[in-house]
């Protein structure tokens, strides 16, 4: 924790690319579940059974509200609580937040806490949908790096905003062209860094 503290977020992130690699050289064969795949919310109009051509799996709603309520509750912590305010004060300037008698390491050591609780309660989501292994995070890393460049690092508004975009990218991709999945993401992320390099809701700190 201390020396990825010392070496800021290039550190953390090459921590992160470090530690996922690993998970590539070990991992092993994935196992699917098919618990949840079986129940489907049908859409009015089309025709009835087990598998209807447009349906949306019960569970993906699960998910879906899951992900909006802990959204919900975040961004309550960080708005209207003294602990978030402190938070993001430390974020945005840490010199200052420290003069002021922040205690920077127990800040950081709670986030830190936090983020592997999220990141935890997203992988107990998703497994029950996808095959599980120890590569499956590849995936979502990538992910969450568009979301961070296409939003802005920093705002959890546009945290939201470009998970919305990624999504929609992906599905229409997928609907319309699969061999373009993730290329159309890069796409994306290329034309933000092009005309918007902090985001769309990021501030430049020029």
């Amino acid at each position: 924790m201390r020396a990825l503290e010392a070496g800021g977020p290039q550190a953390a992130a090459e921590a992160v690319l470090g530690v996922t690699n690993l998970m590539v050289v070990f991992s092993k064969p994935p196992r699917d579940l098919e618990a949840t795949k079986d129940w489907y919310v049908r859409v009015l109009g089309m025709d009835e059974g087990p598998h209807p051509d447009f349906g949306v799996p019960v569970y993906n709603l699960m998910v879906i509200v899951a992900a909006i309520a802990i959204a919900v509750a975040l961004g309550a912590f960080l708005q209207r609580t003294n602990f978030g305010r402190i938070l993001r004060a430390t974020a945005e300037n840490r010199s200052m937040a420290e003069a002021l008698g922040v205690d920077v390491r127990r800040v950081y050591s709670v986030v830190f806490t936090l983020g592997a609780a999220l990141g935890t309660t997203a992988g107990a989501l998703i497994v029950p949908t996808a095959a599980a292994s120890l590569d499956m995070a590849i995936e979502f890393v990538v992910e969450a790096f568009a979301v961070v460049v296409i939003g802005g690092l920093g705002s959890m508004r546009g945290a939201l905003v470009g998970a919305l975009i990624v999504g929609l990218i992906r599905a229409y991709a997928i609907m319309l062209y699969p061999e373009l999945e993730v290329l159309a993401i890069y796409f994306i992320v290329i034309a933000v860094l092009l005309l918007r390099p902090a985001g769309l809701f990021g501030r430049s700190l020029v």
